[in-house]
């Protein structure tokens, strides 16, 4: 794949010292993954779309928890640092508008996902879930850039309701709602006794 994305994948490597290693696109969501043949083993270089939904620190906060998992016995990647130590890159190139947060991480070995999944991929999709949720650390207070599961959006994103016309109520009713469930949720895992952890689902 060549353009804009590719080229922001090469500023980025160019970051780890690995300007002239091959790379593939594998994957295209909300951020475009490639495979790397890098001299130290394959790499998973992830490039981010031009408006981020997460917080500043949130590269910092990855780190730390990959590194807290893989510490318990996970299999996770884990971040490869930048050549100043950095968890992540920005970069900007004239192919696309705006800047691109980017990070490299070590490669895991596994299958794609089909779509539909199959009964059997489905349970390992939810063993891999509930190990996740087991081994993950419960906090009153997060680090800074993590996303904080007491906000019914949980991301970054502006506040743009007013600019919907009229169903800007309507819009704002329902996120008062969602908001207030999220709240008694927490509640109600605080009177359990058993701290409550934020998984991210996207596990595919």
């Amino acid at each position: 794949m060549t353009g804009g994305p590719h080229a922001a994948a090469r500023a980025a490597l160019h970051a780890y010292g690995l300007g002239d290693a091959p790379f593939a696109e594998v994957s295209t969501s909300h951020n475009t993954v490639y495979r790397v043949d890098a001299p130290e083993g394959r790499r998973a270089l992830r490039v981010g779309p031009q408006r981020t939904v997460h917080r500043p620190g949130a590269a910092a906060a990855e780190r730390a928890l990959l590194d807290d998992l893989a510490s318990r016995g996970a299999v996770v990647p884990r971040v490869v640092p930048t050549d100043d130590g950095a968890a992540s890159v920005t970069v900007e190139v004239p192919e696309l508008p705006g800047e691109r947060a980017c990070m490299l991480l070590t490669w895991v070995d596994g299958e794609p996902v089909t779509r539909p999944c199959t009964v059997a991929q489905a349970r390992d999709l939810g063993r891999l879930s509930a190990e996740l949720h087991d081994l993950a650390p419960s906090a009153l207070l997060l680090p800074p850039g993590a996303l904080d599961g007491r906000d019914a959006l949980a991301f970054a994103v502006p506040d743009l309701l007013d600019t919907a016309g009229r169903l800007a109520p309507v819009l704002r009713a329902a996120h008062e709602r969602a908001q207030a469930a999220v709240d008694d949720l927490w509640e109600d895992r605080a009177d359990s006794g058993t701290p409550a952890h934020v998984l991210h689902g996207d596990l595919t």
